[in-house]
C-alpha cells in the first residue's frame, strides 16, 4: 500500500523546479497582475481627479479621490461578481448533456454499465468460456 495522507494521492515527484514560490507561482502572478490593474486604475483615477479639479481652478484634495476610486473599484468588482455568479448559475442549470464537462446522471451512469455487462457476457457466451491467453492450459 502506498504511503499517503489521509484521503489525498501522494503527487509524482516534481522536476528540477522546486521550492515555496515555484509551489505557489499561479497565486504568485494572479496576485502581481491583481495588484498590477488595481495600481494601473490607481494612477489612472488620480489623473482624472487631478485633471478635473485643475480644469475647474481647485486643487487637487485626496478627500475628494478616494471615495471616486473606491466607489470604482467596487463597482468594477461588482460587475465581475455579477458575471461570475451568473455563468456559474447557467452553467448549473443548463447542462450541455454528454459533453465532456458534463457529468452524466446516476441513471446514465448505471445504464452505460449494465449496457457494458450485457456486451461483455455475451462476448463470454461467444467464446465458450475460453480461458484467458496469458494462462497455459491444464
Amino acid at each position: 500500500m502506498s504511503k499517503t495522507k489521509g484521503w489525498r494521492r501522494r503527487l509524482p515527484p516534481r522536476t528540477a523546479r522546486s521550492g515555496w514560490i515555484y509551489d505557489r507561482l499561479l497565486s504568485i502572478v494572479l496576485l502581481g497582475l491583481f495588484l498590477a490593474s488595481w495600481v494601473g486604475q490607481f494612477v489612472a483615477q488620480a489623473t482624472e481627479v487631478r485633471s478635473n479639479a485643475e480644469t475647474h481652478g481647485q486643487p487637487f484634495e485626496w478627500t475628494d479621490f478616494w471615495p471616486q476610486f473606491l466607489s470604482a473599484t467596487f463597482e468594477n468588482w461588482q460587475s465581475e461578481f455579477l458575471q461570475l455568479f451568473t455563468f456559474v448559475v447557467l452553467t448549473a442549470l443548463f447542462i450541455h448533456r454528454n459533453s465532456a464537462e458534463s457529468a452524466d446522471g446516476d441513471d446514465e451512469l448505471k445504464a452505460m454499465l449494465e449496457e457494458l455487462l450485457a456486451r461483455t457476457e455475451s462476448m463470454d457466451a461467444k467464446s465458450g468460456d475460453a480461458q484467458p491467453a496469458h494462462v497455459p492450459p491444464a
